[in-house]
């Protein structure tokens, strides 16, 4: 790992293409759009960090979707033995592109988003929609993998359900079949939630009160936010005043606070020139999004501002595209509503393939194993094998 305030890139012992499912790319649940493995973290996708895979966790990669790939596997990046690995296999339901005259593939369920064989979701833009709960929870050793939305599922159809989804991890030994198999997807939520408008959105895991809270599309409609209770599986909203925050459609990231036990929602808007955030306090969500004062104007491209919380430091490090030799760190004062103490610490430039992708999701997640921040870009990266580790200062 590297020393505090440095990044570093690690090569994984094997390549990103060694697991692909279909190396020949001529499956049936291809759609000849190309090398569709890699789309499987390029189009729109995100990720999210377990920490319950192991001592020292794995970073989930899962997505695909709307003219990308009809592939719903899932895979992982394993810290405790440096290896990609899929740990779900694709559904061979799965089919290509609809014929112009012909009809919806019948084996696909458009209500559920999911195939009738075998229950598991479409392949799907998974943005920052994707979350894990722990095994006492997800009812599995190694946690669950939850989608409580999806949208613009299936590469054709590219249709949103409301439905939530969990892969329930069970096994760690995932080089068979068989052992795959036993990681098992169901719909897990008992209803839909609100229906939104359009592909995108954001989830974070609530630990106090065992709830996802996600929020499609921002919009100026009247606000209102969504949460998967995990313990009754019911979809729940909550309507608050004022409109939503406005936010480019599918580059914010929401994460929960425990300790001040807040909602945060960081990322870009359009034709602004600085980063944006908004707080929600988790036991008021009624209150509704609040916009955070930051102590410094933080640079923004158009594009993702991977960012996650510290606990151990009670701090935020983000990452920018349109400043690519700093990192920011940002300070969670006792009172959100005062202003948020921001730095901006400077290192060597790291690699090209460090720059924030348009959609990360959670692919840039703090891993208190590790004590660093670990990264994995998109496929177009001067070798599929290669992550990167960032180490805050402090830790």
């Amino acid at each position: 790992m590297p020393a505090p305030g440095r990044w570093a890139v690690i090569d994984a012992v094997n390549g990103w293409n060694d697991i692909d499912p279909c190396p020949s790319n001529t499956c049936g649940y291809r759609i000849g759009s190309g090398p569709e493995w890699n789309k499987v973290i390029d189009d729109f996708s995100g990720g999210v960090y377990n920490p319950h895979w192991g001592p020292l966790g794995a970073l989930i990669l899962h997505g695909g979707g709307h003219s990308a790939t009809n592939d719903n596997s899932v895979a992982l990046l394993d810290f405790n033995d440096l290896r990609f690995k899929r740990i779900a296999d694709p559904s061979l339901e799965a089919t290509g592109l609809r014929p112009a005259d012909g009809p919806i593939f019948p084996g696909y369920d458009r209500e559920h988003g999911e195939y009738v064989a075998d229950r598991k979701p479409g392949s799907a833009h998974t943005y920052d929609a994707l979350e894990v709960i722990p095994p006492e929870v997800a009812g599995a050793p190694y946690g669950g993998l939850v989608r409580p939305f999806s949208s613009a599922v299936h590469a054709s159809l590219s249709a949103l359900t409301n439905w939530a989804h969990l892969l329930a991890m069970h096994e760690r030994e995932v080089a068979t079949a068989a052992g795959r198999a036993r990681n098992s997807w169901s719909r897990w939520s008992v209803n839909a939630g609100q229906t939104f408008g359009g592909a995108g959105g954001s989830c974070a895991y609530d630990t106090r009160r065992k709830r996802i809270w996600w929020s499609g599309v921002p919009s100026s409609r009247p606000g209102r936010i969504n949460y998967l209770d995990c313990v009754t599986r019911e979809q729940v909203t909550v309507r608050y005043g004022g409109t939503d925050a406005m936010f480019d459609v599918s580059m914010p990231i929401m994460r929960y606070l425990p300790g001040p036990d807040l909602l945060l929602w960081i990322g870009p808007r359009p034709g602004r020139a600085a980063v944006e955030a908004y707080f929600m306090r988790a036991g008021d969500p009624a209150s509704g999004w609040r916009p955070v004062t930051l102590g410094l104007a933080i640079p923004v491209a158009l594009s993702a501002t991977p960012w996650d919380f510290v606990p151990a430091l009670n701090r935020i490090v983000l990452f920018t595209r349109a400043d690519t030799s700093a990192v920011y760190e940002i300070d969670v004062p006792s009172d959100p509503a005062s202003t948020w103490p921001t730095q901006r610490r400077t290192f060597d430039p790291v690699p090209a393939l460090s720059a924030p992708d348009s959609i990360v999701g959670k692919r840039f997640s703090y891993s208190p194993a590790l004590r660093c921040i670990v990264y994995k870009p998109r496929s177009a990266t001067p070798s599929l094998s290669q992550f990167l580790v960032y180490r805050p200062l402090g830790t």
